[in-house]
């Protein structure tokens, strides 16, 4: 009876440790995998934006470079411009089928620097949260610059 009784007592040890080691990995993931600034939220991005599009993004090129302070640093800034064939405006003003609208972001790499995700890749569909500024449009989130 002694033997039985000390065999599971190891047995229960060995549960200990595996979810013990199961937790530590699942919450070292949560960490590693966190991205700066808040939740993604649709409610965050529809309610602010003044024109949300979606469309096929045509064409994005780099016009400029400088700066840009994120959260107390300052960062490589890289100016783009990007062209969108229009299908469909969800909210705002209709605009051209044709739309283009300039954008900055970090110009460095956002994993190693813990910084917003996001940009726009040509020959991709996009559904884009922008608000309206005094020079033209820049995205609702800078968290999140392209979310959808």
């Amino acid at each position: 009876m002694r033997a039985s009784k000390s065999k599971l007592c190891s047995n229960c040890l060995a549960v200990r440790l595996s979810n013990l080691t199961v937790v530590t990995l699942t919450l070292g993931i949560g960490i590693v995998c966190a991205r700066p600034g808040p939740s993604l939220s649709i409610r965050g991005l529809v309610d602010p934006a003044d024109l949300i599009i979606a469309g096929r993004v045509e064409r994005v090129q780099q016009t400029g470079e400088g700066t840009i302070e994120f959260e107390g640093r300052e960062y490589t800034r890289l100016d783009l411009q990007a062209e969108m064939s229009v299908d469909e405006t969800i909210k705002g003003e209709p605009i051209p089928f044709r739309f283009t609208f300039k954008y900055s972001r970090p110009g460095v790499d956002r994993i190693m620097a813990n910084l917003p995700e996001g940009g726009l890749a040509p020959n991709t569909y996009r559904v884009v949260f922008l608000k309206k500024t005094t020079t033209g449009y820049a995205f609702v989130s800078p968290y999140y610059l392209n979310p959808a």
